[in-house]
């Protein structure tokens, strides 16, 4: 079967809502995103989610920044922006293979970090 590829293109801020930038909430949107995402796949398409990530990334620098000491050295930034890549892969994976399994589907979905 010769199927079409859709690329969603997802910013960084709109994988949280103002003034909700815990981890869990994130989580609840990359849930959300999901449940509107899967019947891409279910009408034929294959899926293909690339996202932003700069709150995020934002975020983990601040965090790095605020234990910076001599023993426990902050991170470089390319450091950062893979961890928060890896975050939010981890979270929209986890969101469509729970999606799946609610739907009774056989799919998978992967992460890749660039």
């Amino acid at each position: 079967m010769n199927r079409k590829t859709v690329v969603v293109a997802l910013g960084g801020n709109a994988l949280q809502k103002q003034g909700e930038a815990s981890a869990h909430a994130q989580q609840r949107v990359a849930d959300a995103t999901a449940r509107h995402l899967v019947p891409l796949i279910l009408n034929g398409y294959r899926l293909v989610i690339v996202h932003g990530n700069g709150p995020q990334v934002g975020n983990i620098v601040l965090h790095e920044e605020s234990i910076n000491t001599a023993e426990v050295p902050t991170f470089p930034l390319d450091t950062c922006v893979a961890m928060s890549q890896g975050a939010i892969g981890f979270w929209l994976q986890q969101a469509l293979i729970d999606e799946f399994s609610r739907r009774h589907m056989h799919s998978v979905a992967s992460t890749v970090v660039t």
